[in-house]
């Protein structure tokens, strides 16, 4: 009996994935957060541009941190760039995820119907 783990779950583990005979390397997505107090425009690669809010945090593709424009924010300490999976692990709650309460979309549990 063979104790080796199977080949093919340990290439998805590493990101690897097979598809049709072929052989592909998948790059994980990485988080951006917004270390400061005023809004940022990050220049990514191919021309696209991400409008990140103070404390706010953005998935990006994982060749973005490569890109010159982004390196020079993360070397000025305004941004922190992490790995997809260390941001969920962590738990921190970092990014104040879902929508923010707006005026006049609250909910209308005392809304009385009919005539009055």
């Amino acid at each position: 009996m063979s104790t080796a783990k199977d080949p093919r779950s340990a290439r998805e583990d590493e990101g690897v994935l097979s598809s049709d005979g072929q052989t592909a390397i998948v790059e994980r997505m990485k988080t951006v957060t917004n270390k400061t107090q005023r809004p940022l425009v990050v220049p990514l690669p191919r021309g696209k541009t991400l409008h990140l809010g103070p404390g706010k945090t953005a998935e990006i593709a994982a060749n973005a941190p490569k890109h010159p424009p982004v390196q020079k924010l993360v070397d000025a300490g305004e941004i922190e760039i992490h790995d997809e999976d260390s941001r969920s692990a962590a738990g921190d709650g970092g990014g104040k995820a879902g929508r923010a309460w707006m005026p006049g979309h609250g909910s209308r549990t005392s809304h009385r119907g009919g005539d009055r």
